[in-house]
């Protein structure tokens, strides 16, 4: 039997939590299986085996994870009489990396232009802020259609970036 009840989540940025339950229990009364091995892939990439375990273990923490990246976690049993199908494949999303670049252009009275490269595909939006004091205060930037901050105010002003992912799952 492949592990049951298979779940992964995000502990934090450097640790993924895998756990799962199974059947260990044989008509014979015996024990099948002989050890459970935990496959990942990074960013869409191949899979391949992290994690061998023994047959008991019923959860890990991927220590070895890092931020701006998704990780894809699969499972299978391994015993005499071969390995079991896999399960399903779960995801875990770490904080999105940074934009690459951020460029702001001035195309009106009161409109920037803002344009974001790169970063983390798999990020669920983005926002924007600016500021006006060289970076005491930060306010809240809402763009338009066109990516535009329609209501930049006069004078010197900078903006940050950044993009999120309200669950880190999936």
């Amino acid at each position: 039997h492949k592990p049951a009840s298979f779940k992964a989540s995000y502990t934090s940025d450097t640790c993924a939590t895998l756990t799962w339950s199974g059947d260990y229990t044989g008509m014979d009364g015996g024990y099948p299986w002989r050890d459970v091995t935990v496959f990942r892939n990074v960013d869409g990439g191949a899979f391949s085996a992290v994690k061998t375990l023994s047959w008991d273990v019923t959860n890990w923490q991927d220590n070895t994870i890092s931020s701006g990246h998704r990780y894809g976690y699969y499972m299978v049993a391994n015993g005499p009489g071969g390995t079991s199908e896999k399960t399903e494949t779960l995801y875990v999303c770490t904080t999105p990396a940074a934009f690459k670049r951020l460029t702001a252009s001035k195309t009106g009275a009161s409109r920037v232009e803002l344009e974001a490269e790169g970063g983390s595909d798999w990020a669920d939006g983005r926002e924007f802020q600016r500021t006006k004091d060289s970076g005491s205060t930060w306010q809240q930037v809402s763009l338009d259609a066109d990516g535009c901050d329609a209501s930049a105010p006069a004078g010197t002003v900078k903006y940050r970036g950044r993009l999120y992912k309200l669950n880190q799952g999936g």
